[in-house]
């Protein structure tokens, strides 16, 4: 049975790879904002022509993808909820006048408009437009399907627009195949610790890449997409693979019977608030005890010295905006990689602790 996991790695991009990432992310950011704009005229028109609300909840025929209501002829006005929808009407406004034309004037005095849609268009790739609106329909999605209670957990809110960030932002592209040559390909060429990416080129890696790369030479691994996010000063990309099922040999497997105390037991482990982890076996005795290591507590001190350091400077100046980064990345000693290590210990633990298996 497959599985899908990802593998994240840290890049490091040249700088002009870096501008090239930050134009995709800009692009990505620019084609959500329009989608919804888009998205948030047709229902400003649908709602001045129908005089009803123009939600999918409130229309007949919403179970049915034949019968949706702005699919109908006698609605003049079509408004897109799904990320398929989206991505036409996105794509019929990129080669509109709205988003680009040019007055040219010839010598008699005579001007013609010339349409030239988004010109920048090219220098981006156009999977990255899809994927925004995509990603719009999935929060228009649950937007409806929370306002409907037909979606578990707390209230989901109407999208909003992205704003435009020195950090933060993110852009995904999806893996194609063309004879059989994947446009995502992991250790190209010489340079082992690397991801090529189409329209980008190939970037380098922190981290080895070897177990990545030998489950794709196996076939026990195929790419999926690729998600590449931009942080304080850094830049990550995840790579969400579908892969083999795991080795017999390394699934949880209930211990027999017979098998003596302490051996080949399941233990549960309990996280808490004033000790990390508490592990026991199923007859109530505790085999481990994290104690909380205060990461807020001890980085309070370098948070509101930085704190103070960030309004002292003006918003909107360069540095504030450098001084945000700072804030924002993740040193040694902060907060963020204290509480990250202190997730992944009792992984760590699990591994080094013989005779026990555990479960959360």
């Amino acid at each position: 049975m497959p599985r899908h996991t990802s593998f994240r790695f840290r890049l490091d991009p040249s700088v002009e790879q870096g501008r090239v990432l930050s134009r995709h992310v800009g692009a990505a950011r620019f084609a959500f904002n329009q989608a919804l704009r888009l998205h948030k005229d047709a229902r400003a028109a649908a709602e001045r022509g129908q005089g009803r609300d123009c939600t999918p909840e409130a229309a007949p025929g919403v179970g049915s993808h034949d019968d949706h209501p702005w699919r109908d002829v006698s609605n003049p006005v079509h408004v897109p909820w799904t990320g398929f929808d989206l991505i036409n009407e996105f794509n019929k406004w990129k080669r509109s006048e709205a988003a680009g034309r040019q007055f040219l004037v010839d010598p008699t005095g005579m001007t013609q408009v010339h349409v030239t849609g988004l010109v920048w268009q090219g220098r981006v790739l156009a999977q990255v437009f899809e994927e925004a609106c995509v990603d719009l329909g999935r929060g228009l999605k649950a937007f409806t399907d929370s306002l409907a209670g037909s979606r578990k957990g707390p209230k989901v809110g109407f999208p909003r627009f992205k704003k435009k960030r020195l950090t933060g932002g993110s852009f995904r592209i999806r893996n194609k195949t063309n004879k059989g040559r994947s446009s995502i390909r992991v250790g190209d060429g010489e340079r082992v610790r690397s991801v090529t990416l189409p329209k980008i080129g190939m970037l380098r890696v922190r981290e080895c890449t070897r177990r990545l790369r030998r489950m794709i030479a196996k076939d026990r691994a195929r790419i999926l997409h690729v998600t590449v996010s931009r942080g304080a000063n850094r830049w990550w990309i995840s790579i969400t693979v579908e892969a083999a099922d795991l080795h017999p040999a390394r699934r949880h497997t209930p211990p027999p019977a017979e098998s003596p105390r302490g051996e080949n037991r399941w233990v549960g482990v309990d996280r808490g608030l004033r000790t990390l982890v508490v592990a026991g076996s199923s007859d109530g005795v505790e085999v481990l005890r994290l104690n909380n290591p205060r990461a807020l507590r001890r980085g309070l001190p370098r948070l509101r010295r930085l704190s103070k350091a960030v309004s002292r400077k003006k918003k909107g100046s360069k540095n504030r905006g450098r001084l945000s980064c700072v804030w924002d990345d993740s040193m040694p000693g902060s907060v963020t990689v204290v509480a990250m290590c202190c997730i992944r210990s009792p992984t760590s633990w699990s591994r080094t602790t013989p005779g026990w298996s555990w479960k959360a």
